[in-house]
């Protein structure tokens, strides 16, 4: 009914509002305290793509920290109200920080964030790891507020290798690209730079086809003119058939349970960054470490849990 609808919408309004201003609140406190935040998605992305913070909806907030600063930037937090959502991570990382890419800190089971200290786990390497990306930011400005976010065309990387990475299993994360594209200004020909540098033609270029087929996004020239290249147009038209083959399992099925496919493997550049993204598999996961609480002496374990738990999960699936 409209009466529920207006007040999804009232919700939705209130809790974004409430996330934008904890994000304000806490980029400020790792300032201050010498550790620089990095703000990306959340609240920045549906400013900058939408150009409000009301008209994305998001359930967590981002932020991208130096590596040697992370536990300091964990402790803050905890001294500020914020309390880690698995305790045992903090162990895990203090002894491997490969072992994952983010951590989560709630705060009241109202806010969530997600600290990050690599964009990606090693399941997805791409030459982005190897981008100076402090040197490749921009002030955002908000409530007279200066965030640090990541400039344009680093943005448009960042969210076409993430997709890429998850399969597109969420429509809207092409929207967010196209809405991005059509509201800010891009240098086609830093980006295309870019893209050359990490060795991402294939994910960037098919991510524009996907914008272009099913969003009906207007390209620069040169770039419809790189799309419509044969090596590119294989993986493109692939990654399209498998969009809409599981558009509605991606409806229906948590995230947390998506399906690992051949292109994802096959769109990597390198012998390097395939051979990772298949020992990954091999790697145990954060619900491998949540599905068992060994003692450190018996953490090998984990690798022997690993295999179970990842055929336990692809029967859920198929």
């Amino acid at each position: 009914t409209f009466a529920f609808m207006k007040q999804t919408y009232m919700n939705l309004v209130k809790t974004n509002m409430l996330m934008t201003s904890e994000l304000i609140k806490v980029s400020k406190l790792l300032e201050e305290n010498g550790i620089k935040a990095i703000a990306f998605k959340g609240p920045v992305l549906s400013a900058m793509a939408y150009g409000d913070v009301i008209s994305r909806q998001y359930v967590d907030l981002d932020i991208l920290v130096d590596d040697d600063r992370l536990l300091d930037a964990i402790e803050i937090l905890k001294n500020n109200e914020y309390s880690l959502e698995d305790d045992f991570k903090l162990d895990l990382l203090k002894k491997n920080r490969s072992i994952f890419h983010d951590v989560t800190l709630r705060k009241n089971n109202i806010v969530n964030i997600e600290l990050h200290w690599r964009l990606f786990s090693d399941e997805y390497m791409t030459g982005i790891s190897d981008l100076n990306i402090k040197e490749n930011l921009r002030p955002f400005e908000y409530q007279n507020q200066t965030l640090n976010v990541f400039d344009n065309e680093i943005q448009i990387l960042y969210l076409s290798i993430h997709g890429a990475k998850h399969n597109w299993e969420r429509i809207e994360w092409l929207v967010d690209i196209v809405r991005f594209i059509e509201n800010n200004t891009i240098n086609w020909k830093r980006l295309l730079d870019f893209i050359q540098k990490t060795k991402t033609e294939k994910i960037l270029f098919s991510t524009f086809y996907l914008c272009k087929t099913i969003l009906d996004l207007s390209l620069p020239k040169e770039i419809e003119e790189k799309i419509e290249k044969s090596n590119i147009l294989k993986f493109s038209k692939r990654f399209e058939i498998f969009f809409y083959k599981n558009f509605n399992y991606m409806l229906e099925h948590d995230k947390k349970t998506k399906k690992i496919s051949k292109i994802q493997f096959d769109i990597l550049h390198g012998y390097k960054n395939k051979l990772l993204f298949i020992l990954a598999l091999l790697k145990p996961t954060e619900l491998d470490y949540q599905s068992a609480n060994l003692p450190k002496y018996m953490s090998f374990l984990y690798y022997l849990i690993r295999p179970i738990n990842f055929l336990i999960r692809r029967n859920k699936i198929n």
